[in-house]
C-alpha cells in the first residue's frame, strides 16, 4: 500500500558511547560517566554536525522548540557496562519528512560505526533495553490521528515481539489499558448492549496514556504520536520507515468501514474471551506474602491455576501481574491494573498468548500445563470464529489526495 506522502517522522534514540576518540574521555572506559557530561554531549553534537551537516546542539533540560539535540541519558545505568563504554546520550530530531528523516538515519547510524559504538546495534541486553522512539504526525492540519481508528488497527503484538519488549513496563500494548474494562461490561447483561451504541467513545476514555504504553496516546495533545515499540538495535536493523511504520499509517488512514469490522471482530473476540474467563475462574487460586520488603511498601504474591504456579504478582496500590516461562523467566506482563480485577487481567494475558500462538508468531512457552492448555483452547475458538487474524485494512480516499484537494474530497465522502 502506498501512504500518504505528508507523513512526517522524528526521532528520539538512546545510545550508550564510548570516549568518540576524545582524549579527554578517555579515562571514563573504565569508570563511565553516571550522566552524560556537558563537555561530552557537546562533543557529540559537535560531531553529529560535521558528519551529518545539520547543526546539532547540546542540552541538559528538554528544549521547547524543534530541532536537532543531545541529551543526557538518565536512564541508562552504567553499573553493567562493558569496558570502553563511556556514557549514554539521547539524539533528537525535528519532524521530517519521510526522505529526509530516511537520510537522517542514515547518516546518523554510519557515524555510530565510525565512533565504534556497535554494541547499539545488535540484539543484547543494553541495546533492547535502549529504546528508538518514533514520533509521527500526519503533516497536514487538515489531516488528523484518530485514536479508536489507531487501538483497533495498528498491530502491536508482532512489533513487541521481535524487539523483544512484550513484558516491558514502559511498552505495554494499548489492550492492556482497555481490555480489562471491556470484559467487565461483558461480565453485565445489561452493560453490553452500551458498547454497541458507542464503543468510540469508550475506546476514547480507555485508551492508555503515558510512557506506560508502547503507543503514547499523551503526545496527541501535541499533534503528534509516540511509538515506543522498538529498541535502540532496530534503528540499525536497515529495515525502511516505511515498513517499520506502516502498520501505524494503515491504522490512521483506513476506511470507516475497515474500522468498522476491527470493531465487530474486538466485541466478538472479547465475548469469547469473556465465556473462556468464565471457566476458567475456578481453578484460580493466590496468596500474599504476609510481609512486604522493609521500607518498601509493596507486596508480592504468587498465582496458582490449577494447583501449580501460574504468575507472579506484585502490589503498591495498583497491581502487576507476571506469567511465568517455562525458562523461569519473566512472561508476559499487564501492569496498574485493580486487585479485584485479577480474573480478568490474567484473561487479556491469555488473549495476547492466544493470538500470538494462533497467528504463529511465536510460542511462549508457560510454565503452568494446565492455563496453557486452556489458552491453546482460546486459540482454538478464536480460529474457529474467524477472529485470529485481524482484518485486512482498506485506504480512506481522503488520504490518497494531496492535501490541497481534501476539501473537496471530503466534501465528497462526507468527511467534512
Amino acid at each position: 500500500m502506498e501512504f500518504s506522502e505528508s507523513w512526517r517522522v522524528g526521532f528520539e534514540l538512546e545510545l550508550v558511547l564510548g570516549d568518540l576518540g576524545d582524549v579527554r574521555f578517555e579515562a571514563f572506559a573504565e569508570d563511565p560517566m553516571d550522566v552524560a557530561s556537558t563537555d561530552y554531549c557537546q562533543a557529540v553534537a559537535r560531531q553529529l554536525s560535521g558528519f551529518t551537516g545539520k547543526r546539532w546542539l547540546a542540552a541538559q533540560k528538554k528544549q521547547r522548540h524543534n530541532g536537532y539535540f543531545v541529551y543526557p541519558e538518565y536512564d541508562l545505568d552504567p553499573i553493567d557496562w562493558s569496558d570502553g563504554l563511556v556514557a549514554g546520550v539521547e539524539l533528537v530530531t525535528p519532524p521530517l519528512r519521510m526522505p529526509d528523516a530516511t537520510e537522517v538515519r542514515d547518516q546518523i547510524a554510519d557515524w555510530v560505526y565510525e565512533v565504534e559504538g556497535e554494541i547499539n546495534t545488535y540484539p543484547n541486553w543494553l541495546s533492547l533495553s535502549s529504546g528508538w522512539h518514533i514520533n509521527i504526525d500526519p503533516g497536514n492540519d487538515d489531516r488528523h490521528l484518530d485514536i479508536p481508528k489507531l487501538l483497533l488497527g495498528a498491530d502491536e503484538l508482532p512489533l513487541l515481539l521481535s524487539s523483544q519488549r512484550l513484558p516491558s513496563k514502559y511498552a505495554s500494548p494499548q489492550r492492556h489499558s482497555y481490555g480489562v474494562p471491556l470484559l467487565r461490561y461483558f461480565q453485565s447483561k445489561s452493560a453490553r448492549p452500551l458498547l454497541d451504541i458507542d464503543l468510540d467513545n469508550f475506546l476514547m476514555h480507555y485508551g492508555g496514556r503515558g510512557k506506560r504504553y508502547a503507543m503514547n496516546l499523551d503526545k496527541l495533545d501535541s499533534g503528534y504520536l509516540e511509538l515506543r515499540h522498538f529498541g535502540s538495535e532496530w534503528f540499525f536493523r536497515g529495515q525502511s520507515l516505511l515498513e517499520t511504520l506502516s502498520s501505524f499509517f494503515a491504522a490512521a488512514e483506513c476506511t470507516r468501514a475497515s474500522h468498522q469490522a476491527r470493531e465487530h471482530r474486538l466485541l466478538a473476540t472479547f465475548g469469547l474471551l469473556a465465556e473462556w474467563t468464565r471457566e476458567i475462574v475456578p481453578s484460580i487460586t493466590y496468596g500474599w506474602n504476609e510481609q512486604g520488603h522493609p521500607g518498601i511498601n509493596m507486596v508480592h504474591g504468587e498465582i496458582q491455576f490449577d494447583g501449580e504456579t501460574l504468575a507472579d504478582a506484585r502490589w503498591s496500590g495498583t497491581a502487576d501481574y507476571v506469567l511465568k516461562l517455562k525458562s523461569g523467566k519473566p512472561g508476559p506482563t499487564i501492569f496498574d491494573q485493580a486487585f479485584t480485577d485479577m480474573p480478568l487481567s490474567l484473561a487479556v494475558l491469555a488473549l495476547d498468548v492466544a493470538e500470538i500462538r494462533g497467528r504463529k508468531l511465536g510460542a511462549i512457552p508457560l510454565a503452568n500445563s494446565a492455563f496453557s492448555r486452556a489458552v491453546d483452547r482460546l486459540s482454538v475458538a478464536l480460529k474457529k470464529a474467524g477472529l485470529i487474524e485481524p482484518p485486512p485494512l482498506e485506504q480512506s480516499v481522503f488520504w490518497t489526495k494531496p492535501p490541497q484537494d481534501q476539501e473537496r474530497v471530503g466534501s465528497e465522502t462526507g468527511l467534512n
